[in-house]
Parts: C-alpha cells; sequence; structure tokens
C-alpha cells in the first residue's frame, strides 16, 4: 500500500513499482490507510508492505503508523520524507516504521530497501 496525499508522487511510485508487477493500493490519507488495513484484516489478507508519507493532511505519516501498528499490521513500513534528517528518521523509528526513504527518492535506493525489507525482492535486477 502507498500512502500519498501528492498525486504526482502517487503516480511515479505506483509506476515504478507497478513496472515489476507489483500491485499498489493507494491511498491519499491516513484515515484511510488506517480502514484499508482493517479492511484487509478483515478479509484474511494483509499487505506485503506500507510506503508512508510523513507529511500528510489531517493525521501525519507518524500517528499514521501508531495506528495501522495498534491495528495489529505487522509487515515492514518505509517512511518516505523530504525532510530525512536525523531527527526524522528517528521519529519514524519510534513511530514504527523499519526504514526511512528519502524525497526525491532514487530508483535503486527503493529497491535495495525492499529488497532488505522482503527477501523475494530483487534488488539487483531493477
Amino acid at each position: 500500500m502507498l500512502v500519498e496525499d501528492n498525486q504526482d508522487h502517487q503516480w511515479l511510485m505506483s509506476a515504478v513499482l507497478r513496472n515489476t508487477g507489483v500491485e499498489v493500493a493507494v491511498v491519499e490519507c491516513g484515515e484511510d490507510a488506517v480502514g484499508l488495513v482493517e479492511e484487509t484484516f478483515a478479509g484474511g489478507r494483509e499487505f506485503d508492505l506500507i510506503l508512508m508519507d510523513i507529511r500528510l493532511p489531517t493525521m501525519d505519516g507518524y500517528e499514521t503508523t501508531r495506528r495501522v501498528r495498534a491495528a495489529g499490521y505487522t509487515g515492514p513500513i518505509v517512511a518516505i520524507t523530504a525532510r530525512a534528517m536525523v531527527e526524522e528518521i528517528e521519529e519514524c523509528r519510534r513511530s514504527g516504521c523499519n526504514a526511512c526513504i528519502s524525497k526525491p527518492f532514487e530508483r535503486q535506493t527503493l529497491w535495495q530497501t525492499l529488497a532488505d525489507l522482503l527477501p523475494r525482492v530483487d534488488g539487483q535486477s531493477r
């Protein structure tokens, strides 16, 4: 799942991921992300990974991550932020994120992060 409010970023991230055959669900706000996680659990499924923008309207990515974790999601969450300073990266980890990627992201950085968190992803072939 991609949690991103900026439509240009949604398009770019989705296109990069879909070019590899990955199925991407996109939501624009934290409330929708929490709702979709709960909905997938109710259907007996779980997302393999969540890409979480930190600067979201109404509920930021930190709080969204905490609520997604509280809802029972145990998979990897990767924070996406334009402000990847030490303090922000630490806050991402404290809120429950497994990794942090800076915007604008480099494709190889994204793939290596996914490969580190999801063993079946080959970060070298992308």
